[in-house]
């Protein structure tokens, strides 16, 4: 059984032009442009799991950097659009 490709969207391929292709973005690297909150409330809210995303450390100790893997940066922005959609058109004269 073929498996089934998993097509890249518009946001995959400028995040990952935008990052050099890593699949891994550190926290720092997000937080004020995508998050919009500074570095530190990142972290914090990261090591609380409160951001709208998973991160992870690549290491075991405390030291190691929060990372976003990208999918899971894409997945929150092509939703956040689609939120934002939905609410425009409900204010949009049929």
């Amino acid at each position: 059984m073929k498996k089934k490709e998993k097509s890249l969207t518009m946001t995959h391929h400028l995040l990952l032009a935008q990052f050099s292709h890593r699949l891994l973005i550190p926290i720092e690297e997000i937080a004020e442009n995508y998050l919009g909150m500074a570095v530190a409330t990142a972290r914090r809210k990261a090591n609380a799991y409160a951001l709208p995303f998973p991160t992870i450390r690549i290491g075991d100790n405390q030291r190691s950097p929060m990372m976003v893997h990208i999918d899971d940066l894409v997945r929150y922005i092509d939703k956040q659009k689609k939120e934002a959609e939905m609410l425009w058109m409900e204010f949009q004269v049929a």
